[in-house]
Parts: C-alpha cells; structure tokens; sequence
C-alpha cells in the first residue's frame, strides 16, 4: 500500500506484555524507511487472559506490571532508535566495514527487558534529530 499512495499513513498495536522490544524497534524502523514516515506505533499492556494463552503463557501478569513493563517497553524502543548516530554506517566494501562502532550506543540494563543494542540497521529517517 505504501507504495501505490502518499496520502495514506499506517498504524501498527503491538502489545508491550508479550512482544520483544528489540523485534519491534527493528520493525517499526523498517516501516518507518518503507512507508516514508507514514507509520504510527501504538503501544498498548494487554488486558484479557486470552491474549496470554495465545502467546503461550498460563496467565496474564498483574495490572501494575504489565504497565510497568509497557513504560520499560517504550523506553528501551527509544533508546534503540537513537542508538546508531546517522553517520555512523559506510558501508565501506573495501574494508567490509559497514558501521563506525563508535558511533553506535549499547543499551543501559534496565529492571526487566535486557536489550544489549544497538540496533542494527540504518537509523529512520523519521527519527533523525538535527
């Protein structure tokens, strides 16, 4: 659809309770490239015992946690999209390197989601601070 119209934007709910957030920044990056920054992310901690046995899980953790875990969620997603500086992939074919290390931020441990980062693709164009 993104590429047949301009005039549309494109929104994605992933629930923070079950999903990754390394998968979802990655993706969202992506959509982000694809659709020319017509993507939202909403993010929502799943309320209904069936949205846990779906994801294999015998019960729903508790209220609190959920929402605790959706604000660590958004965080972690933050700070993986600001984790490589624009400049910081060459892809220089001659030496093989495609990303100056330096350039690129490892994540902080948090309480519960462990991302190490940074995320490995280019930066979204949507999210690049001047």
């Amino acid at each position: 659809m993104s590429r047949v119209t301009s005039k549309i934007g494109f929104g994605l709910t992933y629930a923070s309770t079950f999903m990754h957030p390394f998968y979802v920044a990655r993706l969202f990056n992506s959509l982000d490239h694809v659709t020319n920054g017509r993507i939202a992310f909403n993010v929502i901690a799943s309320s209904r015992p069936a949205d846990a046995a779906n994801y294999g899980f015998d019960e729903l953790m508790e209220h609190g946690l959920r929402y605790d875990r959706m604000e660590e969620f958004i965080d972690v997603c933050r700070a993986l999209w600001d984790s490589a500086a624009p400049d910081a992939f060459s892809w220089d074919r001659e030496s093989g390197l495609v990303a100056d290390r330096r350039r690129c931020s490892d994540q902080p441990c948090r309480k519960v989601l462990q991302v190490r980062g940074p995320l490995n693709c280019m930066p979204s164009p949507s999210l690049i601070r001047s």
